[in-house]
């Protein structure tokens, strides 16, 4: 009986294919099966994203040639001012090249915006990290990993998760001290840099002029202080102009139906002319000769005074028509309607206009105040001007009229308050509920796990390598992608609803948020699920052993992160460049939608714009996926992905200035991370070295109280004067000294910042010019709501051969201004305007606030 019941004797004991330290993996293995896709994955994404990549680089090359208006604007276009023009690169295939890539960063900071400089800056920083990363790692941790003996195949034997030795820990960590090190001291290095030049910028005299340099805007004034005298006893002598907004709703509406109106009686003027034009021709083909219609320059009719009415084309022409109300309305002739509609809102406008001008309309609780210099805009701006708290609070310097959201200047300090944790608590829902598509694409990611362990995805086995490394690699990277593009438009609606005054104001939320968006979906909520489907059966048997299945299980998500960047590097790089939709859409509308000379002339002249709460996250989450990933061997082998979309956003950027914002110090969470994977995988005393890297947050406290100087008048003037070395005749230097000159140049400048990257070095950076001058009426009306000073606009449409439009041009003109200059119908009736001069009638001056 007592061997009957002895376990040593029972024949199934041990015949399982393992034993209580079994994995998955270990098991499949046993059975001959390979789990690990990882390298079929990678290749299965790096080809189509490859072929993609070279595809629309090829695009752009033939492309650039000919259509300069898209792909060469800042060169191309004639209506840009001066110090916004880019040099015009050769047209040949690829001498373009050189000439690119010579290009500095100090000619961006000059011609286009300090965001889009210091966005460069921010790529190459990203670039020399993850090349700092590679000459940590690679020599270090590859062997390590190699040889770590878990058994693990493919790019998973390259892992954190093939190392079983405890020991081996160490390795990491001295890793992590070093690498981590080198990012806290190029992060101190970068905000002394981003303090320093931006002090200078603002410094400057040329930025010093503009007007928004002195204005400050006040938000949650009191009523009682809503008066230019009551500000002057607030703020002294040096206020020089005061703008007390107004609740402006009535006149907006005013304004937008004349817009609406004249723009509309625009457009059917021009339907009307080429119609008449249309007919006009046809009638000249079946009557050469008829000296009635006939012009001497296909332009310009002979006679002024010929009556188009009684020629018999002109009665082919039909007037646009239609009905006062839907169906059952009366029938009138539109352009006459249109024309007695704004004889009768234009004297409503400018009576209403004049009311708001002259301080006759209700004042709203928002105060913009220009003062005499920079200094005392700034003394206005930092003192205490209430003793009451949220009164005269928040303030805003530096912002431009096109930036202001003149709604959100009307909200009470309370409602502003309330919309802020209500936005704030939406984003975070928003966050939550988001998890579900990205845990799903996380899956997705590992499916070949799950494909061994559910049913009915067992026929994901029976598939090609090819597909399965198509559904496991590139699928899930190109579900992320699209998943991630919606999340910037929904940010920024509730950014917008927070009462934010300005677009900057709501760029810089919306980035925090979409940053925060970005850490937790892309990269949190997808690797824990991609390590959880991983380890499904493990968990089931044993849920409390789920921390140190994740820790072994986390690495191999890095499989899915090598997909992701090497299609962002690739593919959204050269997409960046080439702007495949954007170029069709530009054509698209000029040839079938774009009818009118203004339409055409604002098509032609307008750039897109970068969103930099669209832009800036993306890539500060790779940055700090890449530097979480340090103690895993595959990531930095992505480290010239970073340069290529420099590259390629060098080669995009500049068409838009937004909000000047350092991302160097979000690399914070990078260290949290780092320290909570490393705890995970060895609680022992490996893990208990890495947490005593110093804390980041600490250090930029620190760079913040170093930075926060005051450049005195003593300094600046020194600044000014020339400490170049004066030249003396001297050989031309080899290749080899130039490349070692500036090998050490760059040595020099990362290991001596104080000498590098002081005031008087980075001012000569600075674009020096003529200081801004404004006219009287332009700086009177610079902070008025638009509605309140914009004009009746000028209608304009082109000249025909026949006269139609110098009639309606005399007509229309007794009503609102119309011109027909500058713009004509050419022999196939499509309207023309010239593209070259880019000054039509409706051109404005560019007025740089």
């Amino acid at each position: 009986m007592a061997d009957f019941l002895n376990p040593n004797n029972d024949p199934n004991i041990g015949s399982s294919r393992g034993d209580n330290q079994s994995t998955v993996d270990s098991t499949l293995n046993s059975l001959g099966v390979d789990v690990s896709t990882s390298a079929t994955a990678l290749l299965t994404t790096f080809v189509p994203a490859f072929i993609l990549f070279t595809l629309w680089t090829l695009v752009f090359i033939i492309c650039r040639r000919s259509q300069q208006r898209f792909y060469a604007p800042r060169s191309y276009l004639g209506n840009i001012h001066e110090h916004e023009r880019s040099p015009e690169l050769p047209s040949g295939w690829i001498n373009w090249i050189g000439a690119f890539f010579n290009l500095s960063d100090t000619y961006v900071l000059q011609h286009s915006s300090l965001d889009g400089y210091f966005f460069l800056r921010f790529l190459r920083l990203m670039s020399v990290t993850c090349f700092v990363g590679c000459l940590v790692v690679w020599p270090i941790l590859f062997p390590i990993h190699a040889t770590g003996g878990a058994g693990n195949t493919q790019l998973d034997a390259l892992s954190f998760s093939n190392v079983t030795d405890p020991n081996r820990y160490y390795a990491h960590v001295l890793v992590a001290w070093m690498f981590f090190s080198f990012i806290f001291y190029m992060v101190t290095r970068e905000g002394m840099f981003y303090a320093t030049l931006r002090q200078a910028y603002f410094l400057s005299p040329l930025y010093a002029s503009r007007i928004s340099s002195r204005t400050v805007l006040f938000m949650a004034v009191p009523k009682a202080l809503l008066t230019g005298s009551k500000m002057t006893k607030v703020f002294g002598k040096s206020i020089r102009r005061i703008w007390i907004t107004t609740d402006c709703k009535k006149l907006d509406e005013l304004v937008q139906r004349r817009d609406k109106l004249a723009l509309r009686l625009e457009r059917l003027e021009t339907d009307l002319i080429k119609s008449a034009n249309l007919a006009r021709s046809k009638a000249m083909k079946r009557q050469k000769n008829d000296e009635e219609c006939a012009a001497d320059d296909g332009v310009r009719p002979k006679t002024t005074g010929c009556d188009f009415d009684s020629v018999p084309w002109a009665n082919k022409v039909k007037r646009p028509t239609h009905r006062l109300r839907y169906f059952i309305g009366k029938k009138v002739d539109s352009i006459e309607w249109l024309r007695s509609e704004l004889e009768k809102v234009l004297p409503e406008v400018e009576k209403l206009q004049k009311k708001h001008r002259d301080g006759g309309a209700k004042p709203i609780p928002a105060v913009f105040i220009e003062f005499d210099s920079q200094a005392a805009a700034q003394t206005a701006y930092q003192m205490l001007s209430h003793h009451q708290p949220f009164q005269m609070t928040p303030r805003y310097i530096g912002i431009t009229p096109q930036q202001i959201i003149w709604p959100a200047l009307q909200y009470s300090w309370w409602s502003r308050i309330v919309r802020k944790f209500l936005a704030q608590a939406a984003i975070t829902a928003l966050i939550i509920f988001w998890s579900i598509p990205s845990a799903f694409v996380g899956m997705i990611s590992n499916v070949a796990y799950l494909s061994n362990l559910l049913p009915f995805l067992s026929f994901i086995n029976k598939l090609p390598q090819v597909i399965q490394g198509v559904i496991s690699g590139l699928l899930p990277a190109v579900g992320l992608a699209l998943l991630m593009s919606l999340v910037p438009v929904l940010l920024r609606f509730l950014a917008r609803q927070t009462g934010l005054p300005t677009t900057v104001h709501v760029e810089l939320f919306t980035q925090n948020a979409h940053f925060c968006f970005q850490v937790v979906q892309v990269f949190l909520v997808t690797t824990l699920t991609s390590a959880a489907s991983a380890a499904t059966s493990q968990i089931i048997k044993d849920p409390m052993s789920v921390k140190d299945l994740l820790a072994k299980n986390l690495p191999k998500a890095s499989n899915f992160y090598i997909s992701y960047f090497l299609l962002q590097g690739l593919v959204l790089s050269a997409g960046a460049v080439v702007q495949v939709v954007g170029f069709l859409i530009f054509k698209i509308f000029v040839a079938f939608f774009d009818t009118t000379p203004r339409k055409l002339y604002e098509r032609w002249t307008s750039m897109n714009g970068l969103r930099w709460a669209t832009v800036f996250p993306v890539f500060t989450n790779m940055v700090v996926i890449a530097h979480i990933s340090l103690n895993d061997a595959l990531r930095p082998l992505l480290s010239a992905l970073p340069r290529t979309l420099e590259q390629a956003e060098r080669l995009g950027d500049g068409d838009d200035d937004d909000n000047n914002k350092d991302m160097g110090e979000q690399d914070d969470s990078a260290s949290s991370c780092q320290d909570d994977a490393t705890s995970e995988k060895s609680p022992i005393s490996p893990a208990s070295g890495s947490n005593e890297i110093p804390s980041p947050i600490s250090t930029s406290s620190k760079l913040k109280r170093a930075t926060q100087t005051t450049i005195t008048l003593a300094e600046i003037t020194r600044a000014g004067t020339s400490t170049e070395i004066p030249a003396f005749p001297h050989r031309k230097p080899s290749a080899l000294q130039t490349i070692l000159r500036k090998f050490s140049y760059f040595i020099h400048s990362i290991v001596q910042p104080h000498i590098y990257i002081d005031y008087s070095t980075l001012r000569k950076r600075i674009r020096q010019g003529t200081p801004i001058e404004y006219s009287d009426e332009v700086a009177d009306n610079a902070y008025y709501p638009p509605s309140v000073w914009s004009p009746t606009p000028l209608l304009w449409v082109p000249r025909d051969a026949g006269g139609i439009s110098r009639r309606e041009v005399e007509l229309t003109s007794r009503v609102t201004p119309m011109t027909d200059e500058e713009a004509h119908l050419d022999e196939r009736n499509k309207v023309k305007w010239d593209e070259v001069k880019s000054q039509p009638p409706i051109w404005q001056e560019k007025v740089f606030y």
